[in-house]
């Protein structure tokens, strides 16, 4: 996997051991990437978090800029639940 320069505030998605997230990235240390908020999809489910949530760095097999469709997805729940 390359390993990007995520920028704050723009949206990536993630993927680790079956798991994927859509978030709004905010800052990183050694061991977490933390987003102001994000969509955990998960075996046919989708949770939104918001407030300075975060995901591990280990086990990462994708790490990319969303798709517009992604994007779209995340913001229609940030929006839904006053985190923007």
């Amino acid at each position: 996997m390359d390993k990007i320069e995520m920028q704050p505030g723009k949206i990536y998605f993630i993927s680790f051991g079956g798991t994927e997230v859509v978030g709004r990235f905010k800052s990183e240390d050694t061991c977490h990437y933390y987003f102001y908020d994000y969509l955990h999809q998960w075996a046919g489910h989708e949770t939104f978090h918001g407030n300075a949530a975060y995901t591990v760095r280990h086990g990462i097999t994708e790490l990319r800029e969303a798709t517009q469709t992604e994007k779209q997805a995340l913001l229609r729940q940030s929006i839904k639940h006053n985190t923007i």
